[in-house]
């Protein structure tokens, strides 16, 4: 049996929001990670054990927010997106 396949655009459902400012911090940097690693290696290499290390945080970190590199990669589009409504 195949696995469903998840709208990437959905992931963003699976994100756990922080709740202190600490936490929010801690998203931004994984963020900022990931957009710096995107740049650098680009996002079939981008890997979130490369973002936990860029970003100064554990790989347990990365899974307390984010499922996965395209759950992290869609949330910063949406970010953006609203940015710009």
């Amino acid at each position: 049996m195949a696995k469903e396949a998840i709208d990437p655009f959905e992931l963003q459902s699976f994100r756990r929001s922080p709740s202190t400012e600490q936490g929010a911090n801690t998203v931004e940097k994984i963020f900022d990670a990931t957009l710096q690693l995107i740049e650098d290696v680009g996002y079939n290499k981008l890997t979130t054990n490369a973002i936990a290390k860029k970003a100064k945080v554990s790989i347990g970190t990365i899974y307390k927010y984010f499922p996965n590199k395209d759950a992290i990669v869609c949330s910063i589009a949406q970010q953006v997106e609203l940015q710009y409504l």
